[in-house]
């Protein structure tokens, strides 16, 4: 969808981290802050920081607009229960896998 957009797919990574946050546990999140900690991503870290300081509004009016429809059509689509949880997809995978 974003083939060569590297910074549309930066854009929608990070718009998916903060979004999946507040569904994390303890374990994943502790996961997640030992990889920021090995990171040395200078931008990445900059722009998660930046997101977590309240400044993801700035990231979501910045971003590519065909990107932006297709993250709110995922929020709407999540908010109306269309589709499956992540953990019955993993679970599904691995049983087939």
């Amino acid at each position: 969808m974003f083939e060569g957009d590297a910074e549309a797919l930066r854009h929608f990574a990070l718009f998916l981290l903060v979004y999946y946050l507040q569904f994390m546990n303890a374990k994943e999140k502790s996961e997640l802050i030992e990889k920021l900690v090995k990171s040395n991503d200078e931008d990445l870290l900059s722009q998660i920081k930046a997101i977590l300081d309240g400044s993801q509004h700035q990231l979501w009016d910045e971003m590519n607009p065909i990107l932006k429809a297709s993250i709110q059509r995922g929020v709407d689509q999540s908010n109306q229960r269309i589709g499956m949880v992540h953990e019955e997809i993993m679970k599904e995978y691995r049983a087939n896998f």
